[in-house]
């Protein structure tokens, strides 16, 4: 008699497949997709890319947007950048109507929940009703890479992370490292992003430019103030100065003000004709095919997502030394590090490869070679499935989750209420009202639950 599948329940904060922590997810999907014994269903905001995707690797999908058309999905979410997060706040019940109309949904009670970003606890006020072990899989610092603010305060927010999940992933060690004060140290496991799979694992060689042709650089990512794009349109101005022949190539999807920044640069500078806006790709693998060099400006990452596509284009890549590029990349040996920001010393990496094209070569075919060893999505894949196991064979939940159980609408309307301080204009102002009304909210409502105050 076969045993019964793993059934997993997936919680999908995006649509669409344009950011990193979509495509992660899927290519997670894509892996999780061919055991016969795991058995998917995927919760995303709306119809999208992803949600295509998803459905053609044979999950279900549920469409909170049919669900709960009355709830706009960012209203869910519990951090917002300070100019557009807090009109979202609409009734303190929302929260919970989804959680109800996504338990009514299912067909049968999954084995576990997987949640696939930090910036929406929708997955684990599910996993809490349902009474079913939580997995949350933290991809972004949300404050020191997008600029957001968590409503509820980092302690209140992590708090609730630790207390509502079994097992927290974490893709890089300075992630982990930036968690960890909030968090207990035992529930956290460090899986890298693995986006490397069947095109992306095929052997190239590495690109020099032809005879008298300049110097091709590519950027791909978002174009958005925290990716960086200007200390790379401000380097090429420099190279230009000092008759060093480039072109810049940006590729992504992009913020209008920050791209018309960009633009009045570029033109500030008198070189449009050696900066070239290509927009969304929909196959990052060519558009690094088709640079000499890649560049990753990015003021802050996670996980350096493009910096290991880009090392295994074997393309030199010029990485900012922050987030986990340091951890990523070896400097001088696998690419080289660049002080964030600071375009003089970016123009000055990208001269040392032009005039030594030998030595870049060798420096990105052992970048490529490393990058094959480390981010595969088999390898990713594994050891995700590995701990989904794992919590789903925990024979009973946290104590802590198990005493909330009866009280999670009390929480929600806890949380929703706290996010209502967001109106305060002030930035200081607004988190430290947040931190000290959630503390004492967590001290006398959730303490007396667990029997601990």
């Amino acid at each position: 008699m076969n045993a019964k599948p793993l059934h997993i329940l997936v919680f999908a904060h995006s649509a669409t497949l344009s950011h990193g922590g979509g495509r992660s997810l899927h290519e997670l999907l894509i892996e999780l997709s061919t055991r016969n014994d795991i058995r998917l269903t995927v919760v995303t905001p709306g119809y999208g890319s992803f949600e295509l995707a998803a459905r053609k690797l044979g999950a279900v999908v549920l469409c909170l947007s049919d669900l709960v058309p009355e709830v706009c999905f960012e209203s869910l979410l519990w951090c917002a950048d300070e100019h557009h997060g807090f009109g979202w706040t609409v009734h303190p019940t929302r929260l919970m109507d989804c959680v109800a109309a996504i338990s009514r949904s299912l067909e049968e009670r999954p084995d576990v929940v997987y949640t696939n970003t930090t910036v929406c606890p929708l997955g684990a006020f599910v996993a809490a009703r349902l009474e079913t072990p939580h997995v949350w899989h933290l991809r972004e610092f949300v404050d020191r890479d997008f600029g957001w603010t968590f409503y509820l305060g980092k302690p209140g927010t992590y708090g609730l992370i630790d207390t509502l999940s079994d097992e927290i992933i974490v893709n890089s060690e300075v992630l982990r490292q930036a968690v960890l004060p909030y968090l207990q140290e035992n529930t956290i496991s460090t899986v890298p992003n693995g986006p490397l799979a069947d095109a992306w694992l095929k052997i190239e060689p590495p690109c020099t430019p032809e005879k008298d042709a300049p110097l091709r650089l590519c950027l791909v990512g978002t174009i958005a103030e925290h990716k960086g794009q200007i200390d790379a349109v401000e380097a090429v101005a420099l190279l230009n100065r000092r008759n060093i022949p480039v072109e810049l190539h940006l590729f992504g999807d992009a913020q209008p003000d920050y791209q018309a920044k960009l633009r009045e640069a570029v033109k500030n500078h008198g070189i449009g004709n050696q900066v070239h806006f290509r927009g969304t790709t929909a196959d990052p693998r060519q558009a690094l095919l088709e640079g000499h060099i890649a560049l990753v400006t990015s003021r802050l990452e996670a996980f350096g997502r493009v910096t290991v596509e880009a090392m295994a284009t074997a393309r030199p890549v010029i990485a900012t030394n922050t987030g986990a590029n340091p951890s990523i990349i070896d400097d001088g040996v696998t690419g080289i590090l660049y002080d964030v920001g600071n375009a003089e010393h970016l123009a000055s990496a990208i001269e040392r490869i032009y005039h030594d094209p030998a030595a870049a070569c060798q420096m990105a075919t052992r970048a490529r070679d490393q990058s094959l060893t480390h981010y595969t999505r088999i390898e990713y894949g594994r050891r995700i499935e590995q701990i989904l196991r794992r919590a789903a064979a925990t024979p009973e939940r946290k104590r802590s989750i198990q005493a909330l159980l009866p009280h999670l609408d009390t929480i929600a309307h806890g949380v929703c209420a706290s996010i209502s301080h967001g109106q305060i204009p002030a930035l200081a102002k607004r988190t430290e009202t947040l931190e000290k009304s959630w503390g004492i909210y967590l001290t006398r409502t959730i303490g007396r639950m667990l029997g601990l105050a």
